[in-house]
């Protein structure tokens, strides 16, 4: 391409022809003249030429964020979701070992959601998507009203719904703020 020639308007003064060579020299590092060649079908910047663009090193490559990965506090709230599907079963063979009729339906059918969302959380959180935060949560706020509701049934002290609280309480607003949770579920 040596032997194009280029016109160039760079403020109220126009020039041409000239060389590639000749062109850079008169343009120098200003992006913002207009060029022509022959071939294009109108006049361009200087900034969209691919033979006037200044030769560098090639861009650096986009290094993994610090704060991403299955690493630090986040382990917990995967760990905890990885587990979800068998404390889920425990609890639903709890029911039926009732041998009360009306707990064992009401427990399969809660069981069986449960099971839905657990498993979707699961899935989206190995496929690190971004609906693994809010899926999390949903598990948090239904083993809250789960417990509460228990509470209500069998008013017997225990510390699994004061647990589920706290649970809530510390991994619901970590999942929603943490900078760890938004740079590693982004697909």
């Amino acid at each position: 391409m040596s032997d194009v020639i280029w016109y160039v308007v760079e403020g109220d003064a126009s020039m041409g022809p000239l060389s590639l060579e000749a062109l850079k020299e008169k343009i120098g590092s200003s992006r913002d003249a207009l060029v022509w060649r022959e071939g294009f079908e109108r006049w361009r910047r200087a900034e969209e030429i691919d033979e006037l663009k200044a030769p560098g090193p090639p861009p650096v490559p986009s290094q993994p964020t610090q704060d991403a990965g299955i690493t630090g506090w986040l382990f917990f709230p995967m760990l905890i979701t990885a587990l979800a599907p068998v404390i889920i079963a425990f609890d639903m063979i709890d029911v039926w070992l009732t041998n009360d009729r009306n707990a064992m339906v009401v427990g399969t059918v809660i069981g069986a959601a449960l099971m839905t969302v657990a498993i979707l959380a699961i899935v989206s959180m190995w496929q690190h998507k971004r609906s693994y935060p809010k899926l999390f949560i949903v598990l948090l706020v239904a083993n809250v009203v789960l417990g509460t509701a228990g509470l209500a049934i069998d008013p017997e002290p225990t510390v699994a719904p004061l647990r589920s609280w706290v649970a809530l309480f510390i991994w619901g607003p970590y999942m929603l703020v943490s900078k760890r949770v938004r740079n590693t579920f982004v697909n």
